[in-house]
């Protein structure tokens, strides 16, 4: 007759673990001794594992993405944030702008040109040796005692305010800095980085790990995504696992027209972009960081004298300053906010001018802290 046999006895794991049966004391002994480190060493283990994995959560990539209609100020805001947090890399990067700055100032020369051309006389001589050394620097050398000319003709200025070009209020503008850039020696300051202007076609992302701050050696994925009404449709695919949206909306921009649409002015299309984000399902749990940009510029052209109110009826009389002009964007684009989100939120909105590095630096501190809470949430840590 034959024994019946238990589960353990045709069980190779429970066999191994099973004691000698002629184990003596002093061997279960020193084998309980080396189970227990055994056992120790599995915690050990186990802990470590389980400290990675929140510091792979505290360490989880911070995602952002810059949203605002073309020349809103977002690749702007973008170096501002590596200048603040990653101050190494921004200069290390400074001698590549000199190009694109140079660019600028040609560009701003070519508007004044193309301004002449059908106002009467002047631009021919502004031009001249313009073609007479190849390398760029030397060429605005060459040039540059007829570029200062131009730029401080009387006559060129009346042309420009007749046809309401307004070089002073577009980015990229370097044209009061003439001696300066048309040096030999001409390096980019911080300032000529952040006032840069360099279109963005379709979708750049800038990655970095913070180099000062309470969260040094977090990574940051910053995203600039093209503003041109064309290029809206290319946002929805980064919507996914993104901590926060900054969008910009330049108030100043509210007297002028999107360039690649001239039926539309350039104030609508920022509330109905800024709509589209807010009812957005995607994004309903997301923080959303509103810049009213060209805080700057829109007291330039109050000051000057132009009626915010013929432009938006609704302002009615309101007084015609930037602090009762911003504090009436501001409560519009809340109320925005208010009845479009899926569900509810806080409204972060500040009035700023990116290209002002001492109030966009504090400004920045306060948009990291949100965003850094919005990601521990995101992460379960808080």
């Amino acid at each position: 007759m034959h024994s019946r046999s238990t589960p353990d006895d045709d069980d190779p794991l429970a066999a191994a673990l099973r004691p000698p049966p002629d184990e003596s004391p002093d061997t279960r002994a020193l084998r309980l001794a080396r189970e227990e480190d055994a056992r120790r060493v599995s915690r050990a283990i186990d802990d470590a594992i389980r400290a990675e994995r929140q510091l792979n959560k505290k360490r989880r990539i911070v995602r952002v993405l810059l949203l605002g209609q073309s020349e809103s100020g977002k690749s702007t805001t973008l170096r501002q944030f590596q200048r603040l947090y990653t101050p190494t890399a921004f200069r290390e990067e400074r001698v590549h702008w000199r190009a694109v700055v140079q660019l600028n100032l040609i560009r701003s020369v070519h508007t004044i040109l193309a301004a002449l051309a059908g106002g009467g006389g002047g631009g021919e001589e502004a031009g001249a040796g313009a073609g007479a050394a190849d390398e760029p620097q030397s060429a605005l050398w060459a040039c540059r005692k007829d570029l200062m000319a131009l730029w401080g003709s009387q006559r060129v200025r009346e042309v420009l305010a007749l046809k309401r070009v307004r070089l002073e209020d577009e980015s990229g503008f370097f044209l009061n800095d003439l001696p300066r850039l048309t040096a030999h020696d001409y390096f980019p300051t911080d300032d000529d980085v952040l006032k840069a202007r360099l279109k963005t076609i379709g979708v750049s992302e800038y990655k970095f790990e913070l180099e000062a701050g309470p969260q040094s050696g977090t990574e940051w994925r910053i995203v600039d995504v093209g503003g041109s009404r064309f290029q809206v449709p290319t946002w929805v695919p980064f919507f996914d696992d993104v901590d926060a949206i900054i969008f910009l909306a330049p108030i100043s921009a509210f007297d002028q027209v999107l360039a690649e649409d001239p039926k539309v002015n350039r104030l609508e299309d920022s509330v109905l972009l800024w709509k589209a984000v807010c009812s957005n399902r995607l994004l309903a749990h997301v923080d959303l960081v509103l810049f009213l940009n060209k805080c700057d510029l829109l007291a330039r052209k109050l000051g000057a004298g132009t009626r915010l109110a013929k432009y938006v009826r609704s302002y009615g009389d309101r007084s015609n300053d930037v602090d009762t002009a911003s504090k009436y964007f501001r409560s519009k684009f809340s109320a925005i906010q208010r009845a479009y989100s899926p569900a509810p939120r806080k409204f972060y909105g500040f009035c700023t001018s990116v290209t002002d590095t001492a109030t966009t630096a504090g400004i920045l501190v306060s948009v990291r802290d949100i965003v850094l809470r919005q990601h521990l949430r995101q992460s379960k840590l808080v």
